[in-house]
């Protein structure tokens, strides 16, 4: 892969590493209810804004996000996939992740250069539109689905360690490395179990007609709280969120040393 591309794809993965480690660090500090506050991308987005750091942080993440779209779009349609199973569904894949980085990017580069913070629009004004749409309960119920689906295939990922290639360059004895894979791995399975619950809300708000059953992130998580022993799964998530963020960061310093054409 081109020199160029990589670099884009490492900044990328320090803009998610940031942005994962406050919302790690907060939603923990929600927990523990000492002035956090349940956090998802967004929200970290927001904080950002209004925080000594300001717009230039806005910036340089909102930048990095458009690197990390690039990459995706850039492997969705030039990275080599004959030999791999599945190759159509993975270009599909990176595609959509390239669009959603986009949507980070231009969010945070929105409020970075023009200050201009996001409505809060509930996540099932979206999901009612699509609703209304010709076959809409059916769309919805196949976006939910793919969702779940996406989160239980990371939760393969990471139970099989197929992330650990990306940290082969790293210099440490193995029982630092073991520690390294193992914080990895219960930080992609964290973020993986959030996309299935918010899978089968979409799915079910599809199967029932219901635009209210659809959950963002942070709903997803106040879910998880209402439930026993909620602060405490909570607390794992928030801790998870904050490995996954370590991983992106050891991504992207490790980028140059190792093979980095694919997640």
């Amino acid at each position: 892969m081109d020199s160029r591309i990589e670099s884009l794809g490492r900044f990328g993965f320090f803009a998610k590493g940031v942005i994962y480690t406050i919302a790690g660090a907060s939603t923990a500090l929600a927990a523990a209810k000492l002035g956090g506050e349940v956090a998802d991308s967004k929200d970290v987005l927001v904080d950002l804004a209004r925080s000594g750091l300001g717009r230039l942080a806005l910036i340089l993440v909102g930048l990095g996000f458009a690197a990390h779209a690039v990459w995706r779009l850039y492997q969705a349609a030039f990275a080599r996939e004959e030999r791999r199973k599945n190759a159509r569904l993975r270009r599909l894949g990176k595609a959509l992740n390239g669009a959603f980085h986009s949507f980070l990017s231009y969010s945070a580069l929105k409020m970075g250069l023009f200050f201009e913070f996001p409505r809060p629009d509930p996540e099932d004004k979206w999901t009612s539109y699509a609703l209304s749409l010709p076959f809409g309960p059916w769309l919805v119920i196949a976006a939910g689905v793919s969702l779940a689906i996406f989160g239980l295939q990371q939760l393969r990922r990471a139970y099989r360690e197929e992330f650990a290639k990306h940290l082969n360059a790293l210099k440490t004895t193995g029982t630092q490395r073991r520690w390294i894979v193992a914080i990895s791995k219960f930080g992609i399975s964290s973020r993986a179990v959030t996309f299935v619950i918010m899978g089968a809300f979409l799915a079910a708000a599809g199967l029932h007609v219901n635009p209210r059953e659809a959950k963002n992130v942070r709903e997803s998580l106040f879910f998880i709280a209402s439930q026993p022993f909620g602060r405490t799964l909570i607390a794992l998530i928030a801790a998870g969120f904050f490995a996954f963020g370590i991983y992106c960061l050891a991504r992207s310093w490790l980028g140059r040393r190792s093979s980095f054409a694919e997640v």
